[in-house]
């Protein structure tokens, strides 16, 4: 099967910061929620802001895609009628629902807003596919437990119906996402978008418990207090199914599941056909959206480029163009032969970067193959250190430069470092120490609106949470530099 349009890059957007952060740095589509009905109910819009939203994606020629993907119980369904009347006429593109019911009252109240079943739904083969597009669903979510012959295998049997794919950010260690870990330990529901991650605190195993009640712990302190690898057993398998997990002090996240990334299947999933692919991380921060967009951004372009086949890569761009422009769709069982279509490794660096967690292909290898990139060693991690806000005032600016911006500071910054822009649909410009000063903006108190400014500042360090004022002698960086543009450690 031959296909040359690019999948829709969708991008979370839990905050209009983060919503700018995906739109400037490619992405097709965002997907965002209101303040309750959708998983990441801490991270919502309210109706005006969603319509503002809306305004500006649509601007930049993208499209927002509305979740309502919670699995509302009895009481909350007149709460799900008022939020599908109060953002059905601001233009969003599609709703994101998971529940029947849901769908049901969607259909009703807002016959024009297309419908997109949400991964929670659990969708995995090609008659549930055909009964949701029944029910009038227009793209499907597959579910995120399904390997490549069995996305293969849908695509196939459902060859005029949108499929979407997450592949990129946290899996849950439920079948998709469908979790009541957070309920039972907290009393706060994943499926109610409350979730509070437990499966990402720290955990030990413990002796069983002795018949006088007490746990019969005795020498697990000193055991416990030993670092290195600990292996769990299943008691029914001794010796064949075993689990190890390196321990800290005794402790360690073994309930948590290493993050998604598929980036080197990035031309197998344009050439199978698949409608979008989904970046996870509404709860993430806008530089950790701007990094990964930025290099999902570059590898579809790579893509793109490699089918047309008449165009290479700009200095502009991620990586080389090594993908052959009439190569075939590569079989689900020769998945990995995708792994050669392009050179992925800047893209995996961009990622692992941005990564807190191991990064793994999770279910999607054939076989029940899973291939494990760790992340960078936190020590090794170029944090992102500024967002710019804006060209400062004439006033304040040294004309002798290149100019001068506001900027937010996410991380410690010393002008001692190299700094990296992270140029939207391109790749990055460097400032080198020496071609950057970071000063600090004078706050004068009290002195007449027409009163000369005073001289900023100069700092050695600037500490995040604050603004600063960033000034460049190299004009080819700062060239790169516009409202937006995140900045990290080179």
């Amino acid at each position: 099967m031959k296909n040359t349009r690019l999948p829709e890059l969708l991008a979370p957007a839990g905050d209009r910061e983060r919503l700018e952060a995906a739109l400037l740095y490619g992405a097709d589509a965002v997907y965002l929620g209101g303040p309750e009905l959708s998983l990441r109910a801490a991270s919502g819009f309210t109706p005006e802001e969603t319509a503002a939203a809306v305004e500006l994606a649509h601007a930049r020629g993208a499209r927002v895609h509305y979740c309502l993907n919670a699995l509302p119980r009895q009481a909350q369904m007149g709460a799900v009628r008022r939020a599908i009347e109060a953002v059905r006429g601001t233009g969003v593109d599609a709703f994101i629902v998971a529940d029947p019911g849901v769908l049901a009252l969607a259909r009703r109240l807002a016959p024009h807003v297309p419908l997109h079943l949400s991964t929670q739904a659990n969708t995995a083969n090609a008659e549930a596919v055909a009964f949701w597009r029944d029910q009038g669903v227009a793209r499907v979510v597959l579910a995120r437990e399904l390997d490549a012959p069995g996305v293969r295998a849908v695509r196939d049997a459902c060859p005029d119906m949108e499929l979407e794919l997450f592949v990129h950010g946290a899996m849950c260690m439920a079948i998709s996402g469908r979790c009541l870990l957070s309920a039972h330990l907290s009393g706060r529901s994943a499926n109610q978008g409350a979730c509070t991650h437990p499966c990402r605190y720290e955990y030990r195993p413990l002796e069983a418990a002795g018949t006088d009640g007490e746990t019969a712990g005795a020498g697990m302190d000193a055991r416990d207090a030993a670092r290195g690898p600990a292996a769990f057993e299943e008691r029914t398998r001794p010796g064949r199914a075993t689990w190890e997990v390196e321990r800290h002090g005794g402790y360690d996240h073994f309930f948590a599941a290493e993050d998604l990334c598929l980036v080197r299947y990035a031309a197998w999933f344009a050439r199978l056909g698949i409608a979008a692919v989904k970046i996870e991380g509404r709860t993430k921060t806008a530089g950790y959206v701007a990094q990964v967009v930025h290099a999902w951004r570059a590898a579809l372009d790579a893509v793109g480029a490699g089918f047309r086949g008449t165009e290479a890569l700009g200095a502009g761009s991620m990586g080389p163009n090594a993908v052959e422009p009439n190569a075939s769709a590569a079989t689900a069982p020769e998945i990995s032969a995708a792994r050669t279509d392009f050179d992925v490794a800047d893209y995996l660096d961009e990622l692992r970067n941005a990564a807190t967690r191991p990064l793994c292909t999770g279910f999607f290898l054939p076989d029940g193959r899973r291939a494990v990139l760790d992340a960078a060693a936190p020590e090794e991690r170029r944090p992102v250190v500024a967002r710019v806000l804006e060209r400062v005032p004439e006033r304040l600016a040294d004309h002798t430069d290149a100019g001068t911006w506001r900027v937010a500071v996410r991380a410690p910054w010393s002008p001692a470092d190299a700094a990296r822009v992270l140029v939207p649909r391109g790749r990055y410009a460097d400032l080198a120490p020496g071609g950057y000063a970071l000063l600090a903006e004078p706050r004068p108190d009290g002195a007449p609106p027409d009163a000369p400014a005073p001289a900023p500042i100069p700092m050695d360090r600037a500490h995040p949470g604050t603004t600063a004022l960033l000034r460049c002698t190299d004009a080819k960086a700062a060239a790169h530099l516009a409202p937006g543009v995140f900045l990290r450690r080179a």
